[in-house]
């Protein structure tokens, strides 16, 4: 019983709550697709940083190579000239003092010697800090490429979960959409449910309605001398008033409002209606016998007759809720 109760009393959501939610879903989407937007720029701008490194990498091997190479052939030379100078030393000294034509022929050519020695050591200390600079370099770019593949790597699963999340949204929003049209459509057909009901009650009065006394002269241009007039007793529920600014009346819901009613006039002016403007007694705004109503217009065609709880109403006006209450009536009132 209680779960009979309780179903009774759901009410399903309308399409403008319905609406609020698929725009929060679109917001969510669109959210998502600038975040998988900023992570497919890093992912790209990490995969050209990788590919510069690589590059710098094979560039910077050869060089460490070459320079392994220099260092060798530097060293190999300069042991041969060791070998060659000091292992037959004594022997050398003697050539060059006795091939020397001076003293000083002799000095410059040891000094020669010495000279040879000291370039062979500058020499290959140059190139090991060549080479060992060069090593350096190596395993810099090979760090750096390392942290370049993991964040890579972190951006790779962080697309993979965001193309998750984005099918999923987009499935949700496509959901949205649906329950909203359906909403929609539904809100429709009982719109015009109510509207045909409206309307057989206002073909009901209109047939109980007695005539006018023809010898009146007014015809409908004629206000009746009633302060309720337009049929009114044809409805015992509430009746809007200052105090009950929103009832439930006999087509819907009911409110009212209060502006210069003059263009309106015009406009019924111009569609053929002659009746007489005027303000009842209790401030409902009248145009011959019926009072002055603000509809949607799609649903009740302006110069309609409507049943309302303060009388039979003609559809003169229009406004925004009727958007979203296409059934809601909007009573000119001077209130």
């Amino acid at each position: 019983m209680m779960t009979m109760l309780a179903q009774s009393a759901w009410a399903a959501p309308s399409s403008a709550d319905l609406k609020k939610d698929q725009s929060k879903k679109q917001g969510q989407l669109d959210d998502l697709n600038k975040q998988k937007n900023a992570v497919d720029s890093d992912l790209s701008s990490y995969i050209a940083q990788i590919e510069k490194v690589e590059a710098d990498q094979k560039k910077v091997a050869a060089q460490l190579e070459q320079a392994k190479a220099d260092v060798a052939d530097q060293y190999e030379d300069m042991s041969n000239r060791i070998v060659y100078m000091y292992e037959e030393g004594s022997v050398t000294m003697l050539n060059v003092l006795l091939e020397s034509q001076s003293m000083g022929d002799f000095l410059n050519k040891a000094y020669y010697i010495s000279t040879i020695s000291d370039y062979d050591r500058e020499m290959l200390a140059e190139l090991k800090e060549t080479s060992d600079q060069i090593a350096k370099d190596e395993a810099r770019l090979k760090e750096q490429r390392k942290e370049l593949e993991k964040l890579k790597e972190e951006r790779l699963a962080k697309q993979e979960a965001l193309a998750d999340e984005i099918a999923k949204a987009s499935a949700e929003l496509a959901a949205a959409k649906e329950a909203v049209a359906k909403a929609s459509a539904a809100e429709k057909a009982e719109a015009e449910k109510k509207l045909k009901e409206a309307q057989a009650k206002v073909d009901q009065v209109a047939e109980t309605k007695p005539a006018k006394n023809s010898s009146s002269g007014g015809g409908s241009s004629a206000p009746s001398s009633g302060g309720n007039s337009g049929g009114s007793g044809s409805w015992n529920g509430q009746r809007l008033t200052p105090s009950a600014g929103t009832i439930m009346g006999p087509s819907g819901k009911e409110t009212y409002y209060n502006l210069d009613m003059s263009g309106v006039v015009r406009i019924m002016r111009g569609i053929g209606n002659n009746d007489p403007y005027w303000v009842r007694g209790d401030g409902v705004k009248m145009l011959g016998d019926y009072v002055m109503v603000a509809a949607h217009l799609g649903l009740r065609p302006r110069g309609s007759h409507i049943l309302t709880s303060l009388g039979m109403g003609v559809v003169c006006d229009t406004g925004g809720f009727a958007n979203n209450n296409p059934t809601q009536l909007d009573i000119a009132t001077n209130w």
